[in-house]
């Protein structure tokens, strides 16, 4: 009789995981037989530590410090034998400062607006009330115009007001005298 021995190999996908806490993430691939690699883009200052199951699974765990990273987005590539994976994480501490910057300059641009808006409307409104102090003087004397003294023999001779009977139209109105 023959004996035959046969090893059977039995691969387990991986679950996976990324979380963020503090300026650090982490990459979980936990319970893969085998082992999955964990990778990261942009690379950087990463480590990797494996952890083996009751039931010979493995779990790998990598931890990524952002310290002094200039990206937008944050990627664990996951590989195995069952398939690979890649975990995508948009940074929020680098949109909040994206955001924040924008705001910073809308916020500048919206002041320096309203700062020249405020500045002509106030020489606008200096030159209207120093207009308006400006009263024109209206002279009672005949003697005086325009602050000027003007001698009698100087006037033209319709500068004098005369008054005159209009002798045809009182005559023409009066008829019952007779």
């Amino acid at each position: 009789m023959l004996n035959n021995e046969y090893e059977l190999s039995l691969s387990v996908s991986p679950q996976v995981s990324l979380t963020q806490a503090n300026g650090t993430y982490v990459c979980k691939a936990a319970a893969g037989k085998p082992a999955a690699r964990i990778s990261w883009n942009p690379p950087g200052d990463s480590q990797n530590m494996t952890e083996i199951l009751a039931n010979g699974t493995k779990t790998v765990i990598s931890t990524y410090n952002m310290k002094n990273v200039n990206e937008d987005k944050l990627t664990c590539l996951i590989s195995h034998p069952t398939g690979g994976k890649s975990l995508n994480l948009p940074l929020p501490d680098k949109i909040e400062e994206k955001e924040s910057f924008t705001m910073i300059i809308l916020y500048s641009c919206l002041t320096g607006l309203l700062g020249i808006l405020g500045f002509s409307l106030s020489i606008y409104l200096w030159r209207f009330c120093r207009s308006s102090k400006r009263k024109i003087t209206a002279t009672t004397n005949i003697d005086t115009i325009s602050g000027q003294n003007i001698q009698e023999d100087e006037l033209e001779p319709y500068a004098i007001f005369v008054q005159v009977e209009n002798v045809i139209y009182d005559k023409a109105c009066n008829f019952s005298s007779g």
